[in-house]
Protein backbone atom coordinates (compact mmCIF):
# COMPACT_ATOMS: atom_id res chain seq x y z
CA UNK A 1 0.00 0.00 0.00
CA UNK A 2 3.06 2.75 0.69
CA UNK A 3 4.98 3.22 -2.16
CA UNK A 4 7.92 6.17 -3.09
CA UNK A 5 6.13 8.45 -4.96
CA UNK A 6 2.11 6.41 -5.12
CA UNK A 7 -0.17 4.51 -3.46
CA UNK A 8 -0.53 0.81 -3.86
CA UNK A 9 -4.23 2.03 -5.34
CA UNK A 10 -2.65 4.46 -7.62
CA UNK A 11 -0.43 1.47 -9.08
CA UNK A 12 -3.37 -0.33 -9.64
CA UNK A 13 -5.16 2.32 -10.96
CA UNK A 14 -2.64 3.76 -13.36
CA UNK A 15 -2.52 -0.28 -14.75
CA UNK A 16 -5.78 -1.10 -15.43
CA UNK A 17 -6.28 0.46 -18.40
CA UNK A 18 -3.59 -1.34 -20.10
CA UNK A 19 -4.41 -4.39 -18.00
CA UNK A 20 -8.41 -4.69 -17.64
CA UNK A 21 -8.06 -8.51 -16.54
CA UNK A 22 -5.88 -7.79 -13.93
CA UNK A 23 -6.60 -8.72 -10.35
CA UNK A 24 -4.87 -7.01 -7.34
CA UNK A 25 -3.79 -8.01 -4.09
CA UNK A 26 -3.02 -5.69 -1.84
CA UNK A 27 -0.40 -6.56 1.29
CA UNK A 28 0.43 -3.91 4.14
CA UNK A 29 2.08 -4.20 7.49
CA UNK A 30 1.47 -0.58 8.35
CA UNK A 31 -2.12 -1.07 8.03
CA UNK A 32 -2.98 1.49 10.16
CA UNK A 33 -0.76 4.12 9.20
CA UNK A 34 -1.66 3.09 5.33
CA UNK A 35 -5.57 3.32 5.90
CA UNK A 36 -5.39 5.83 9.16
CA UNK A 37 -8.48 5.44 11.73
CA UNK A 38 -10.92 4.67 8.95
CA UNK A 39 -9.79 0.58 8.48
CA UNK A 40 -13.43 0.12 6.63
CA UNK A 41 -11.16 1.28 3.21
CA UNK A 42 -9.93 -2.20 2.91
CA UNK A 43 -14.28 -3.12 2.31
CA UNK A 44 -14.31 -4.92 -1.18
CA UNK A 45 -10.67 -4.82 -1.58
CA UNK A 46 -8.44 -7.95 -1.76
CA UNK A 47 -6.53 -7.58 0.96
CA UNK A 48 -4.01 -9.27 3.50
CA UNK A 49 -1.58 -8.63 6.18
CA UNK A 50 1.61 -8.80 7.18
CA UNK A 51 2.99 -11.01 9.25
CA UNK A 52 1.82 -14.06 7.35
CA UNK A 53 2.88 -17.63 6.07
CA UNK A 54 3.19 -18.77 2.32
CA UNK A 55 -0.18 -20.72 2.59
CA UNK A 56 -2.12 -17.88 3.73
CA UNK A 57 -0.84 -16.20 0.86
CA UNK A 58 -1.05 -19.07 -1.60
CA UNK A 59 -4.67 -19.64 -0.17
CA UNK A 60 -5.83 -15.80 -1.00
CA UNK A 61 -4.03 -15.72 -4.15
CA UNK A 62 -6.13 -18.51 -5.55
CA UNK A 63 -9.41 -17.31 -4.01
CA UNK A 64 -8.35 -14.10 -6.10
CA UNK A 65 -7.97 -16.34 -9.07
CA UNK A 66 -11.04 -18.15 -8.46
CA UNK A 67 -13.08 -15.55 -8.04
CA UNK A 68 -15.47 -14.08 -10.58
CA UNK A 69 -15.58 -10.14 -10.28
CA UNK A 70 -12.76 -8.47 -12.23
Amino acid sequence: MVMPGLSGKELARAMQPSHRAMRTLYMSGHISSDLGENQTATAGMNFITKPLSVREIALKVRNILDSRAL
